[in-house]
Protein backbone atom coordinates (compact mmCIF):
# COMPACT_ATOMS: atom_id res chain seq x y z
CA UNK A 1 0.00 0.00 0.00
CA UNK A 2 2.67 2.42 0.62
CA UNK A 3 4.23 1.34 -2.40
CA UNK A 4 1.20 2.57 -4.31
CA UNK A 5 1.41 5.84 -2.55
CA UNK A 6 5.04 6.56 -3.25
CA UNK A 7 4.47 6.01 -6.80
CA UNK A 8 1.57 7.64 -7.04
CA UNK A 9 2.89 10.99 -5.78
CA UNK A 10 6.34 10.23 -8.16
CA UNK A 11 3.94 10.33 -11.02
CA UNK A 12 2.21 13.31 -9.77
CA UNK A 13 5.21 15.36 -9.26
CA UNK A 14 6.36 14.19 -12.54
CA UNK A 15 3.46 15.33 -14.70
CA UNK A 16 3.20 18.75 -12.86
CA UNK A 17 7.15 19.03 -13.82
CA UNK A 18 6.44 17.87 -17.31
CA UNK A 19 3.36 20.58 -17.51
CA UNK A 20 5.46 23.51 -16.26
CA UNK A 21 8.49 22.37 -18.67
CA UNK A 22 5.89 22.27 -21.80
CA UNK A 23 4.29 26.13 -20.54
CA UNK A 24 0.87 24.92 -19.36
CA UNK A 25 -0.55 26.71 -17.14
CA UNK A 26 -1.26 26.46 -13.27
CA UNK A 27 -5.14 25.85 -14.37
CA UNK A 28 -4.65 23.03 -16.89
CA UNK A 29 -2.20 21.43 -14.69
CA UNK A 30 -4.73 21.55 -12.08
CA UNK A 31 -7.69 20.18 -15.07
CA UNK A 32 -5.19 16.82 -16.32
CA UNK A 33 -4.57 16.09 -12.41
CA UNK A 34 -8.35 16.04 -11.44
CA UNK A 35 -9.07 13.98 -14.72
CA UNK A 36 -6.32 11.50 -14.96
CA UNK A 37 -6.57 11.12 -10.85
CA UNK A 38 -9.91 11.62 -9.86
CA UNK A 39 -9.21 14.52 -7.87
CA UNK A 40 -11.78 17.07 -6.55
CA UNK A 41 -10.26 20.95 -7.42
CA UNK A 42 -9.17 21.35 -3.54
CA UNK A 43 -7.05 18.38 -3.61
CA UNK A 44 -5.66 19.50 -7.08
CA UNK A 45 -4.90 22.78 -6.02
CA UNK A 46 -3.22 21.69 -2.68
CA UNK A 47 -0.93 19.44 -4.70
CA UNK A 48 -0.01 22.24 -7.28
CA UNK A 49 0.53 24.50 -4.23
CA UNK A 50 2.85 21.75 -3.03
CA UNK A 51 4.58 20.87 -6.00
CA UNK A 52 4.42 23.67 -8.91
Amino acid sequence: MCVRSETKTDVIKTMIEDSKYFGASKQDTVLRLREKFNMTQNQADEVIKEYW
